[in-house]
């Protein structure tokens, strides 16, 4: 039996063994880890016959990427998605500001993702070549640029620079030894650490949480916790380590602390015994198999090439970058969804309507789905009699939003809406976006990608409550006049004979043949037997012959597609080309490589977060004081006391959820009271999916949830609820190195399924 992870074998056939410890092995693969060998996985025939009509609430990222997966691999299926806002995207926004010599891009959520390939970012990757039709306008950052290498820490009035990988280990190493000795920001820090082996705090065994700031002080100090922790938690969830759950946010730490119960060592110890090896969650494992083994109907049968050129082309660009991101932004990740979700005609896509009820029907096995518009010049979403009913509802909102939608309390346990109830705080964001003319606002010795503000920093040093400032500039490709590639044109002429080509390509399509004869079969075997056409339809579903007519219609509006979009092309070639100043030596199309075609500087400055727990919202700045402040923090901080030719604000309310301890425990019980079938109100029907229950805030880990539920929808596994999860202890795999062969090998770790 053998584990793939990279060039991994088995563990356990590297090894010598008794026939005991193997057949363990195999039974812990069996019984815990269904789904972490690669070839475990193969898609049913037919998609599941019962989702043939789908609600999606939410349009933000997960939401829109659930449906654009459904889409591709339940053909058939009806989808409608509800977003209580006028725009789709949530909370993926990017605005392009005109400036004096040129114009820029403003983000104001998220700006960049991970390439992760060996975790959730496999999964945007997929995205990605399957979305953009034709070249990913990527903007990679180089893992040697200084956005990469460099990062900042505000602390003792002046910004630290952390230690990173430099031009070699021994500068590397001399620069790091030297900063921990003498920058304030570390004082204390070696004691910390051997205090804390030689007399490791003990943990009550019983203890199935901490928070974040209680477990690094516990096995590192205060000095690590208070200065460095507090402030990359600030950059990544605006939230206070002394109330985030450990477990949650830590899995890996918190797995190495706690699989030996037995053992008295702290953590370093511990971590250092384990020298060579690495846990890899199975979570993963299990998603890369399902992404490995999903077969994707719309381009099953595509030229291979093509496939492997788009992805070829993905992985060579990201293949030496720490961060990328696209010349619009990552909003350009959510239009271009919208845009292929609109092209479906079996995708509804209502904005401004507000799901106000969901009620199950066990009878039917549907849920009703009430709404109302949150424009009131809008007309009604629910204007037939009866509320429409859903096979199946996907919710990406909050717990607050879930649980008023299941509304009245009654419908859901008493223990369910306390769990719903402790999991619904967000925190919110004051996000501040300036642009100096000034191409050197800031030194060289700053290059980088900006800095964070611990918690350890007081209020007369940070009273405007900042969490960190972000050299935009630096993570945003060619700036002037270098953001702009030009490449030559096609001519009127040479789109017409691709145009022709594709239109005789159309009748020939190997995909659109095997589609076509495989109906022709279905057929013949209807006629002569006339239940077999029946045969999926005993639950109520689509019949084979209109599943795979389905298929074949969408398939040819995708080559439909190809050719409409040559054609436009052709048709605004010819209208080019017929003006009387056309130059064909200057037949030239214009894209961006780079987000902004101005020179100066961008600098974001993120206010509030957990600071602002306890503020009313009257106490909240307004756009012009949180300006006001943020250019206070800049002068004092970065003494830039330039004017910024633009400077706007914008507040994110609730915008990055909290996740508290016990985060997993309460999840438990939602998924038990609430969605999982025979034991939830809405008997495996109901699904969720987001930040706001996958216990990360991430874009990638919201790609990958809305595609594990996708794919849950349509093998019919109900009971994969989108907390399911929760319900079991985490479960692990080690990688060590083989002792033969080269690569890393993997094996089952079973304390992590004996506690």
């Amino acid at each position: 039996m053998r584990i793939g992870l990279g060039r991994s074998r088995a563990f356990f056939t590297q090894r010598k063994r008794s026939a005991e410890e193997v057949d363990a092995l195999r039974e812990a693969l069996e019984a815990h880890f269904p789904l972490a060998v690669p070839t475990a996985f193969r898609p049913k025939p037919y998609p599941n016959p019962k989702a043939r009509n789908i609600a999606v609430i939410g349009g933000g990222i997960t939401g829109l990427t659930t449906a654009f997966y459904i889409s591709r691999q339940i053909p058939a299926a009806k989808i409608t998605i509800f977003d209580q806002r006028p725009r789709l995207g949530g909370w993926l926004e990017s605005e392009r500001v005109k400036v004096g010599d040129g114009d820029i891009l403003f983000e104001w959520g998220a700006r960049s993702l991970r390439p992760d390939q060996g975790g959730s970012g496999a999964f945007a990757i997929d995205l990605l070549s399957k979305v953009f039709e034709d070249e990913v306008p990527l903007i990679a950052v180089s893992t040697d640029a200084p956005a990469s290498r460099n990062r900042f820490i505000y602390y003792d009035n002046k910004l630290v620079q952390m230690p990173g990988m430099r031009s070699s280990w021994l500068q590397t190493a001399t620069e790091t030894c030297y900063k921990l000795l003498v920058e304030p920001i570390f004082n204390g820090l070696f004691p910390q650490l051997l205090s804390a082996e030689l007399n490791p705090p003990g943990r009550a065994g019983s203890t199935r949480d901490e928070s974040v700031g209680q477990f690094i002080r516990r096995n590192f100090g205060t000095t690590l916790a208070n200065n460095l922790m507090s402030a990359i938690f600030h950059g990544i969830y605006a939230g206070n380590i002394d109330k985030l759950s450990a477990r949650t946010l830590l899995p890996r730490l918190w797995h190495v602390d706690t699989r030996d119960s037995d053992s008295e060592d702290g953590l370093v110890v511990k971590s250092v015994k384990l020298f060579g090896t690495s846990f890899v969650d199975y979570r993963y494992l299990r998603a890369r198999t399902l992404l490995a083994g999903t077969r994707d109907p719309q381009v099953e049968h595509a030229p291979a090439f093509q496939v492997v050129q788009k992805n070829h082309h993905l992985l060579n660009a990201l293949s030496n970058c720490s961060m990328y991101t696209f010349a619009n932004g990552l909003q350009q990740l959510s239009d271009s969804l919208i845009s292929a979700l609109s092209n479906n005609p079996n995708v509804t896509l209502s904005s401004s309507a507000q799901v106000d009820h969901l009620a199950y029907d066990p009878d039917r096995q549907v849920i009703n789905l009430t709404t109302s518009p949150t424009d009131p010049s809008s007309p009604s979403s629910n204007s037939a009699s009866s509320p429409p009913a859903f096979d199946y509802v996907i919710s990406t909102v909050s717990p607050t939003a879930l649980s008023g939608m299941s509304s009245p309390p009654s419908r859901i346990s008493e223990r369910a809406q306390q769990a719903l109830d402790r999991v619904s705080h967000a925190v919110n964001v004051m996000v501040v976006n300036l642009y100096y003319t000034s191409p050197d606002l800031l030194p060289p010795s700053l290059a980088g990608f900006g800095y964070l503000i611990p918690a350890s920093v007081g209020i007369d040093e940070n009273p405007e409550r900042a969490l960190g400032v972000i050299f935009s500039s630096n993570s945003s490709g060619p700036r002037g006049p270098g953001a702009i590639r030009r490449t030559p044109r096609q001519t009127a002429a040479e789109l017409e004979a691709r145009r022709q080509f594709l239109e005789k390509s159309y009748h020939i399509d190997l995909g659109r043949d095997t589609r076509i004869e495989a109906i022709e079969q279905l057929e013949k075997l209807a006629r002569e037997e006339p239940e077999y056409g029946k045969a999926s339809s005993d639950l109520g579903g689509p019949s084979l012959i209109e599943i795979q007519k389905s298929n074949l219609a969408i398939y040819e509006a995708g080559l439909q597609h190809q050719i409409d979009l040559v054609k436009k092309e052709e048709e605004e070639a010819r209208a080019r080309e017929a003006q009387p100043d056309f130059d064909p030596d200057n037949n030239f199309e214009e894209s961006r490589v780079g987000q902004d075609t101005a020179t100066g500087t961008k600098l974001t400055v993120m206010l509030g977060g957990h600071w602002w727990d306890t503020w009313a919202d009257s106490d909240l700045p307004t756009e012009a004081e949180a300006i006001a402040r943020a250019k206070s923090l800049l002068a004092r901080h970065l003494d830039i006391s330039d004017e910024p030719e633009v400077a706007k604000a914008r507040l994110q309310r609730n915008c990055i959820p909290q996740y508290p301890v016990g985060y997993r425990d309460f999840m438990a019980t939602v998924h038990k009271d609430v969605l999982a079938p025979s034991t939830g109100t809405f008997d495996g029907r109901l699904k969720v999916a987001g930040s706001w229950w996958q216990g990360g805030v991430g874009v990638n880990d919201c790609i990958r949830k809305a595609f594990e539920t996708a794919v849950a929808l349509r093998e019919g596994w109900d009971d994969c609820t989108g907390l399911e999860e929760y319900a079991s202890n985490e479960k692990w795999f080690l990688a060590r190195r083989a002792e033969y062969g080269g690569g890393r090998v993997l094996e089952p770790d079973m304390k992590s399924i004996d506690r």
